[in-house]
C-alpha cells in the first residue's frame, strides 16, 4: 500500500492548482491565495485570512516585484552603457586609423590652393578623425552676463504668456519643455539671441579650439529649455545628431537643486553657474540630470557646418 502523507498546498500556500485538502503550514503564515481572492478552502484553511495581514503581505509582494523590475531595468541600462562604450572605443579606433589619410588629403588641397582658408567640409573631416577634440567637454565661464541671461529668459517667458505656455513636442522621442528662438514674434528679439550665439559661441574660443572658423557654422536649432521639479525635471540619454551642441545656464544656480549634463563616455555630469557655457560633440550620448527643487533654464543650440545645410534644412532640429 502506498504511503499517505499530508496534503500539500498549491503554489503560494493557499491550495492552488493541484492542491488537496487545506494547507497545514504554520498558522501565523498569511494565505497567499486569500490575498488575491483565490483561496478555495475557506474557513478550513489553516493559514491566516486576516484582511490586515493580507494587505501587508500584498504590499510586500508589490514592493518585491517593483524591486525586481527596477533591478532588471538597471541591468538592462548597465548592459546598454557597456555596449555604448564598446561602440565608442570602436569608433575611436576607426577614426585613429583614418586620421593620417584624411589629414594628408586635406593638407594636399591646402597646398594646392595657398592662401585659401580651410573650407567647412574639410574642417569637419579633420574634426571627425581628431578624437581628442571630439571626446572633450568644455566649460567657459561667464559667456553671457547676468543681464543678458535675464533678457533671454524674459523674451521666452513673454512668448509663453502670449501663446498658451511652453511647447513640449518639438523633438520627437526626446522632447523638452522649450521655446524655439525662431518662433519669437519680434525680429529684434530673434536677432538679439542669435547675435549672442554668433558672437559668444560660434565666434568663441571653444569653437576655434576645435579647428573651426566662425564662418564654418550655422545654428540648426536654437531654443530655451525649462526643467522644473515635479514636471519635466530631466531628459533621458540621447544624442543630438549635431556636429557641436551647447547649453548656457540662464538662471541663478541657487534657484534649483540637482541638474547638469551627464555624459556617458565620461560617466559624469557637468554644469556651471549662470552665464556659463557647456559645449560638446552632439553625437556623443548625454542626458539632462534631474533637478529636485526649483526651475533650471538653459539656452541650447545645435551647430552644423555650412556644407550640411542641404542635408538638414535650416531649422530641422531633432534629437536622436
Amino acid at each position: 500500500m502506498a504511503a499517505v502523507g499530508p496534503a500539500r498546498a498549491g503554489k503560494g500556500g493557499g491550495g492552488g492548482k493541484g492542491g488537496g485538502g487545506p494547507p497545514t503550514l504554520a498558522a501565523n503564515k498569511v494565505c497567499y491565495a486569500f490575498t488575491v481572492g483565490r483561496c478555495r478552502h475557506g474557513d478550513q484553511c489553516q493559514l491566516v485570512h486576516s484582511e490586515a495581514q493580507a494587505a501587508v503581505q500584498a504590499e510586500r509582494d508589490a514592493e518585491r516585484r517593483a524591486l525586481e523590475r527596477e533591478t532588471q531595468r538597471e541591468d538592462l541600462e548597465r548592459a546598454r552603457d557597456e555596449a555604448r562604450l564598446a561602440d565608442f572605443a570602436s569608433e575611436k579606433q576607426h577614426a585613429s586609423a583614418k586620421r593620417g589619410v584624411v589629414e594628408a588629403e586635406v593638407l594636399s588641397r591646402q597646398c594646392s590652393s595657398e592662401g585659401v582658408p580651410l573650407d567647412a567640409a574639410d574642417a569637419r573631416r579633420l574634426y571627425l578623425v581628431r578624437w581628442e577634440l571630439r571626446e572633450k567637454v568644455d566649460i567657459s565661464q561667464s559667456v553671457l552676463s547676468v543681464a543678458e541671461c535675464d533678457r533671454v529668459v524674459a523674451l521666452a517667458e513673454a512668448w509663453a504668456q502670449n501663446n498658451g505656455g511652453w511647447t513640449t513636442d518639438r523633438h520627437g522621442a526626446y522632447p523638452t519643455t522649450d521655446i524655439a528662438v525662431r518662433d519669437l514674434e519680434e525680429e529684434e528679439s530673434r536677432a538679439y539671441i542669435e547675435g549672442l550665439v554668433m558672437d559668444r559661441v560660434i565666434g568663441g574660443a571653444q569653437v576655434a579650439a576645435r579647428c573651426f572658423l566662425p564662418e564654418h557654422f550655422w545654428c540648426r536649432d536654437l531654443f530655451v529649455v525649462r526643467y522644473e521639479a515635479g514636471r519635466q525635471a530631466a531628459l533621458k540619454k540621447h544624442t543630438d545628431g549635431s556636429t557641436l551642441s551647447f547649453n548656457i545656464l540662464l538662471n541663478p544656480r541657487d534657484e534649483f537643486d540637482g541638474g547638469g549634463t551627464y555624459f556617458t563616455h565620461l560617466d559624469t555630469a557637468v554644469g556651471g553657474k549662470q552665464g556659463d557655457l557647456v559645449i560638446h560633440d552632439g553625437n556623443f550620448e548625454h542626458a539632462g540630470t534631474a533637478i529636485t527643487r526649483g526651475t533650471r533654464l538653459l539656452l541650447v543650440g545645435f551647430l552644423e557646418t555650412a556644407d550640411q545645410r542641404a542635408q538638414f534644412g535650416q531649422h530641422a532640429g531633432r534629437r536622436q
